[in-house]
């Protein structure tokens, strides 16, 4: 009986959590065509696997600057 109430009660605030929290919310995550457009270009970059020019950079930057910090250690 414990158990089944438990689950209850659990299920009952997963339905207020969907209901009065992600409803609530979805208007601002569905109504920002800025962000559906930077979101639809990352789900088409990842999708088509390409790798953009700032990745690269970004990656030799993160190597060299950890170069440097190797190297001043010694």
């Amino acid at each position: 009986m414990t158990a089944l109430l438990s689950i209850a009660v659990t299920c009952g605030w997963v339905a207020l959590y969907a209901r009065f929290f992600l409803g609530t919310l979805k208007p601002h995550r569905t109504g920002d065509r800025q962000l559906l457009r930077g979101l639809k270009r990352l789900r088409k970059d990842a999708q088509t696997g390409h790798l953009r020019l700032s990745f690269y950079l970004g990656t030799a930057i993160a190597l060299a600057l950890m170069a440097a910090v190797l190297f001043s250690r010694t």
